[in-house]
C-alpha cells in the first residue's frame, strides 16, 4: 500500500455506488487520475466539501489496486470565478475538456500549469489549451468538408471543424476556438 499526498484540481465529482463518490482529479505529480472517497456522499462526510469540482485541494491518497482518497483539505475555492456566469461556465468546459481527453496517470506539468493559472486568473485561452494536449488548430482542417481556418473542436471523436459545418453539429458537443 502507497500513501501519496498531492494538490490537485477536481476534474469531476459523482455520486458511485452506496454513498461512495468517484471523483476525477488533475494532480501535480501524477496528472488525471480517478479515485475512490469512501461515503463521500453522505452529509457527515468530512471530505465532501472539499472534492467539489474546480476546488483545489490537497489530497492524501493511498493506493492499493486503484485510488483511495483518505484526506482531502480545500486550498482554493475560486470564488471571484464562481461568482459570475460567464466565468464558470468558460472554466467548466476547460474543467469537462481536460476531463474527457487527458490520458490517465500522465504527468503534464505544462497543463497543471495551464490549469492553475486559468483558474486563479479567471482567464483561459482555448488554442493554448488544445496546443498543451496536442491538438494544435493551427494547421488544422475542417473533418467534414476539408476547409481550412476550423472555429471548433469535437472533443468526442477529437477533431476539429469549421464555423459553416458546426451548425449541422449539436452545439453540446462543440468546443469553441
Amino acid at each position: 500500500m502507497e500513501e501519496i499526498v498531492t494538490e490537485a484540481i477536481v476534474l469531476e465529482s459523482k455520486t458511485w455506488w452506496s454513498g461512495d463518490r468517484q471523483v476525477s482529479l488533475f494532480t501535480k505529480d501524477l496528472g488525471k487520475i480517478e479515485a475512490k472517497a469512501t461515503s463521500g456522499t453522505k452529509m457527515t462526510s468530512k471530505l465532501s466539501p472539499h472534492l467539489n469540482t474546480m476546488n483545489f485541494s490537497q489530497v492524501r491518497l493511498v493506493y492499493k489496486n486503484n485510488y483511495i482518497i483518505t484526506d482531502a483539505l480545500t486550498k482554493n475555492r475560486f470564488e471571484d470565478l464562481r461568482k459570475k456566469t460567464e466565468l464558470i461556465e468558460k472554466a467548466l468546459e476547460v474543467v469537462s475538456v481536460i476531463n474527457l481527453i487527458t490520458p490517465p496517470n500522465l504527468k503534464d506539468l505544462e497543463l497543471w500549469y495551464y490549469l492553475t493559472t486559468g483558474l486563479n486568473k479567471n482567464n483561459f485561452n482555448n488554442k493554448n489549451l488544445l496546443k498543451i494536449l496536442g491538438y494544435d488548430p493551427k494547421m488544422a482542417t475542417c473533418f467534414m468538408c476539408g476547409k481550412k481556418g476550423v472555429s471548433y473542436f469535437l472533443t468526442l471523436d477529437q477533431s476539429f471543424v469549421c464555423e459553416k459545418c458546426a451548425g449541422k453539429i449539436d452545439i453540446l458537443k462543440l468546443f469553441k476556438i
